[in-house]
């Protein structure tokens, strides 16, 4: 395990892009925490952006789509972006090295409708 390693996964929040020659898409995991204060448990929605420069950039470009639940290893970088005030601010970006889809959209709307539910249960399907 490299010192500058992470392992994320998430739901894709928009249609992956390419700026460039690298894919850019954007993710979003709901961790729990205790509040330290009330003792009560709590959920944070924290995005993430990732980047993709290998060869499966192509192929994720065509198949990975908004609401896809994805599985992700790489390392930390970060870069300097401009707000659109001209500010600049330093963004932290995953660099991808692997992307798995555990779960298209279309699968989640399968397992929905054959056990007749609203909402996706991970553990309910024991993915």
């Amino acid at each position: 395990m490299y010192e500058n390693s992470v392992t994320v996964t998430g739901s894709v929040i928009e249609d992956p892009e390419m700026i460039g020659e690298v894919l850019t898409f954007y993710i979003v995991n709901n961790p729990v925490y205790k509040d330290p204060e009330t003792g009560e448990r709590k959920t944070k929605t924290v995005r993430h952006t990732v980047t993709v420069w290998q060869k499966s950039k192509e192929w994720l470009l065509e198949n990975l789509k908004k609401g896809d639940k994805v599985y992700i290893r790489g390392t930390l970088a970060q870069r300097t972006v401009e707000d659109l005030l001209g500010n600049k601010k330093i963004e932290t970006v995953i660099k991808s090295n692997s992307v798995q889809i555990i779960m298209s959209k279309a699968d989640k709307e399968i397992l929905r409708r054959e056990k007749g539910e609203s909402n996706y249960n991970r553990e309910e399907f024991n993915i």
